[in-house]
């Protein structure tokens, strides 16, 4: 008789360990699960404070760019009001006859 409860509770033991087994499984995996997100919202809020500092820049780039301008025609007047002549800034505000106007004077007059 206990030879017979044996052969029908081994196959009942054994489902409930295969059970326990699977819900340990489950604790695991969902504190896994758990972790990821938590680090994932971390990433996030990372990725959202570097995005406002892009923006923030972007728009500290564009007042200046948009107050340039303004900057640049007040001095202009300001030196103008100063009866003041200011070197040119840069190469490209020179006056003055270029390189090939000359080189093409010198190659009329030699050629003459």
């Amino acid at each position: 008789m206990q030879q017979q409860q044996n052969e029908t509770s081994s196959p009942a033991v054994a489902l409930f360990q295969k059970v326990h087994g699977k819900m340990v499984m489950l604790q695991r995996l969902d504190a896994q699960l758990a972790g990821l997100i938590e680090q994932r919202r971390k990433v996030q809020a990372e990725i959202q404070g570097l995005q406002g500092q892009i923006n923030e820049e972007i728009d500290r780039q564009l007042r200046q760019a948009d107050e340039l301008p303004a900057r640049i025609l007040s001095e202009i007047a300001g030196t103008a009001r100063n009866g003041e002549m200011s070197a040119p800034s840069s190469p490209g505000s020179f006056t003055g006859p270029r390189m090939a106007d000359v080189d093409r004077a010198e190659a009329l007059s030699t050629a003459d």
